[in-house]
C-alpha cells in the first residue's frame, strides 16, 4: 500500500512539475487494508495523503480517524487559526489562490 501511495503521489507530482497548469496540484488518498496477524487475527491499515479524511462510523457516531496535511492544517494544529474557522480559511484561499491550499503530501500509516 506505501508502495503505490508513493507511486501515485510521485505521478502526479511530476505531472504538476511539467505542465504548468497544474501548478500546485497534489494527491490526496484514503486507502484502508485489511492485514491478517500471524495467530490468525486481522488488523487495519490506514494510509492518507493531503486533505482527505478517513471515518469511522459506530453505532451512530461519526468520528474522524486521520488529519489533514494541509496547510491550514497546520495552521489549526499551531493554534493560529480556530477549528471553528477551518472551513472559512479554506474557501477564501481557493479563491484568492488556487494552489496556495495545496501542500507536499506526506505518508502516514497506522495500523
Amino acid at each position: 500500500m506505501e508502495s503505490a501511495a508513493k507511486a501515485a503521489n510521485r505521478a502526479v507530482w511530476e505531472q504538476a512539475r511539467t505542465n504548468r497548469g497544474m501548478l500546485g496540484m497534489g494527491t490526496t488518498l484514503v486507502a484502508l487494508a485489511v492485514v491478517e496477524h500471524g495467530d490468525g487475527t486481522n488488523a487495519l491499515a490506514v494510509a492518507h495523503i493531503g486533505d482527505s479524511r478517513l471515518y469511522l462510523l459506530r453505532e451512530g457516531a461519526l468520528r474522524q480517524v486521520t488529519v489533514d496535511h494541509s496547510l491550514v492544517q497546520e495552521l489549526v494544529d499551531d493554534g493560529q487559526i480556530s477549528q471553528r474557522r477551518r472551513p472559512y480559511i479554506l474557501s477564501a484561499m481557493s479563491l484568492l489562490a488556487p494552489s496556495a491550499s495545496s501542500r507536499r503530501s506526506k505518508w502516514t500509516s497506522s495500523t
